[in-house]
């Protein structure tokens, strides 16, 4: 790859995925000159030595099956949220990613809705919002309130 695009930058976080949202560790690869020139720019320490112990935990073989499993739950779970969506009516587009995406304009009356339910959603006004997909239970809350 970086004999023919020698630019090019490939990061990598370590996500909900692996347990390690909030410790916003991850790393990058790439030819040696952009990782030089990221190096110097980047903020000394800006990870810390128990995300940097979690980050390489993460990568054996008990915290890769963990991501794994949490991974196939949550595509389970969104394919489950998208399915019973639809069946309400509701024009939910497909999704790779940890969330459900629910597009209209009337996106501040839903949210503030899921809100009066102790649901919290991130809306774009006059566009739709975004729903994380999370455990089966807060999913069905969620689920609840819409259909």
């Amino acid at each position: 790859m970086t004999q023919r695009h020698a630019n090019v930058l490939v990061l990598r976080t370590f996500s909900k995925a692996f347990g390690l949202a909030g410790l916003r560790v991850g790393y990058g690869v790439g030819a040696p000159e952009v990782i030089s020139a990221m190096r110097k720019v980047a903020t000394p320490f800006g990870v810390s030595g128990v995300a940097q112990a979690a980050g390489v935990s993460a990568l054996q073989p008990e915290g890769l099956a963990h991501m794994r499993r949490a991974v196939d739950e949550t595509v389970a779970e969104r394919d489950r949220m998208i399915a019973t969506l639809r069946g309400a009516g509701w024009p939910v587009p497909d999704s790779q990613a940890n969330f459900v995406w629910l597009p209209g304009p009337d996106a501040l009356d839903v949210a503030g809705r899921l809100e009066e339910h102790g649901l919290t959603v991130r809306p774009f006004p006059e566009e739709g919002i975004r729903i994380t997909v999370g455990p089966a239970e807060a999913n069905d809350r969620v689920l609840d309130v819409l259909t």
